[in-house]
This record gives structure tokens, C-alpha cells and sequence, in this order.
């Protein structure tokens, strides 16, 4: 369920946004949709289109990257980490993590999430589009 409320935050804090950050607009070059899920059932697509976001529970058929946790707890806590893209990297080396696209959409996707979570460590710069 924590998993869950996670990724639902990010696309409501990823769609507001986009509506109101000429900063994050200029992220958003190009229409990409990136899936994010584990293997107990939790997903959640992000879909950035025409330099604004919107988000909907479940599995796209056609995205052009799927990250897939193996449980919802893992998800959790690999996503929240400081060194998450680390973990994730290494993951997916491992072969824990699915990924199915490009490796660098699903880092420039969490890098785009980062730049936007307000939080008390340092700031952090979005990635260029």
C-alpha cells in the first residue's frame, strides 16, 4: 500500500508541475511514457506528453520503459533511498529489477521525480532533455 501512495504522489506532484514549472516543461522534449511496477501487482505509467504529465494506475502496453520491483516493500524502499539509482543499477545487473526500454528513460525519469520532491537534503538539478 506505501508503494502504492508513492507513485500515486509522484504523478500528482509530477502532473501539477508540469503545469506550473517552465523549468520542468523544458525537461519534457519529448512524448515518452515509463511504467513503473512490482510482480505483487502494484503499477502505476507516467505518460509525458506534449511537455505536461499525467499518470494512471496499471500497465501500458506500449511504454518505452517498464521498471518492475519484485514486491511493493522493495519498491518502497529502493525508490525512497538516497542511493536509489545505485540500487537500481544494481538491481538490474543483478537481475532483481526488470527493465524493459532504454535504462537512461528510467534514470531520467527518477532524476525528474528528484528534482521535484521537495525534501531537506541538498537540491537536486533536473537532467537536461
Amino acid at each position: 500500500m506505501r508503494f502504492r501512495l508513492i507513485l500515486w504522489f509522484v504523478g500528482i506532484l509530477l502532473s501539477s508541475m508540469s503545469r506550473v514549472s517552465v523549468r520542468l516543461r523544458a525537461q519534457l522534449a519529448r512524448d515518452i511514457t515509463v511504467t513503473i511496477a512490482t510482480r505483487d501487482g502494484v503499477s502505476r505509467t507516467y505518460l509525458f506528453h506534449s511537455r505536461r504529465v499525467a499518470s494512471h494506475s496499471g500497465i501500458a502496453e506500449a511504454a518505452d520503459c517498464t521498471l518492475t520491483f519484485p514486491t511493493a516493500s522493495i519498491g518502497a524502499r529502493i525508490f525512497l533511498a538516497p542511493n536509489a539509482i545505485a540500487q537500481i543499477v544494481e538491481g538490474i545487473t543483478s537481475g532483481g529489477i526488470d527493465l524493459k526500454g532504454l535504462p537512461a528513460i528510467a534514470l531520467w525519469c527518477y532524476e525528474m521525480v528528484m528534482g521535484c520532491v521537495p525534501r531537506g537534503r541538498k537540491k537536486h538539478m533536473m537532467p537536461h532533455a
